[in-house]
């Protein structure tokens, strides 16, 4: 009898304890929808951070297993990107920096007679321009500055450059090319040489053939002219105005002859060859051409007349040895003075140079 009063207790006692935590947790749940009726909106915001969580989460983990699957491809892609962002920064300071154009040099190159180097690449024919009945008719070429790094490029490397170069398939190289005149020579008329009729600068044409590298002293820069007519005013005139953009400088040109370490000066190798005429100045300036940059200088132009005076010896030499256009009986023809010069040379006696030079 006790014991079964016993368990009576017993289990009416474990009912009750059921009995509360359920009426708990009703109350626990009644308690929170009366919660989020109350405060709809914050509920909401849990609901929209924990989303935005997620997305974020994802796409991490995406962009995580895109990387981890294409490891060798990213590492590639960015050692890449380094090196073509250097190659453009390096290839942007001044060790790769080169003339694309005339118009591009600054003008105190022109009053320092400052020199760049280059190779020679092509010969250009020009008009020529009436001196008084005589007809002067430029050396004109056209050379590729060099970088102070191009410099370093053999004849190989320079052709493969530019059979390589995109300008190469569209014909613009011109563009790229400086147009320089040869300073203090001029393109002589058609002559015999040695039994077959020369061609103008065939000889230079050549040069320019292999690709020779040179150094061009800059003495001047001409421009081209556009003439118009002006308003009519009280009479009619023209005006000129340079244009910018045809240019041409004229230089002192040395290169290295047959591989020699040392260059030599080019008009005087012309000159001394026979196969140019010296000009009536340091340059020849066509018609609707004006100078534009050039020097002043006292002592600049006492280097120009020393230098006119090398070439007339040079010539005098040349017409010596009957050279080059000097083996042409025309030529010899129309330049009696120097001829007569070298013969009085060679068949005078001492009483008639010295009796010369005493009357002066």
């Amino acid at each position: 009898m006790t014991a079964e009063n016993g368990g009576d207790e017993s289990s009416s006692t474990s009912t009750s304890t059921e009995l509360n935590s359920a009426a708990k947790n009703i109350s626990g749940a009644s308690q929170t929808s009366r919660d989020i009726k109350e405060h709809p909106s914050t509920t909401a915001d849990a609901s929209r951070n924990e989303s935005w969580r997620q997305v974020v989460g994802r796409g991490m983990h995406y962009v995580s297993d895109v990387i981890n699957e294409n490891i060798l491809a990213a590492r590639y892609a960015t050692i890449a990107s380094v090196i073509l962002l250097s190659a453009y920064g390096v290839a942007s300071t001044p060790l790769f920096y080169r003339f694309k154009a005339v118009k591009d040099i600054p003008s105190s190159y022109f009053f320092h007679r400052r020199t760049i180097h280059g190779r020679l690449v092509q010969v250009v024919n020009e008009r020529g321009t009436d001196k008084g009945g005589d007809v002067e008719k430029p050396l004109l070429c056209l050379v590729r500055h060099l970088s102070p790094a191009g410099r370093f490029l053999s004849r190989s490397a320079f052709e493969l450059f530019m059979k390589t170069h995109p300008a190469a398939g569209e014909g613009r190289f011109d563009d790229d090319l400086l147009r320089i005149e040869i300073a203090a020579v001029r393109e002589p008329p058609q002559y015999m040489s040695l039994g077959y009729a020369e061609r103008p600068g065939e000889w230079l044409r050549r040069l320019a053939d292999q690709k020779a590298p040179v150094a061009c002293k800059l003495l001047s820069r001409q421009a081209r002219i556009d003439r118009a007519p002006k308003r009519q005013t009280s009479a009619l005139a023209e005006f000129n105005r340079p244009a910018s953009e045809e240019q041409t400088a004229v230089c002192q040109i040395r290169y290295r002859a047959g591989g020699s370490f040392f260059r030599v000066d080019l008009a005087e190798s012309l000159v001394r060859q026979g196969r140019v005429e010296i000009s009536s100045g340091m340059f020849v300036t066509p018609e609707d051409w004006t100078v534009v940059d050039t020097s002043d200088r006292v002592e600049d132009l006492k280097k120009d007349i020393k230098y006119m005076n090398r070439l007339e010896r040079a010539e005098y030499e040349a017409a010596k040895e009957s050279v080059g256009r000097w083996a042409d009986p025309m030529v010899r023809e129309s330049r009696q003075d120097l001829v007569k010069e070298i013969e009085f040379e060679e068949e005078a006696n001492i009483f008639q140079k010295v009796w010369r030079w005493f009357r002066g």
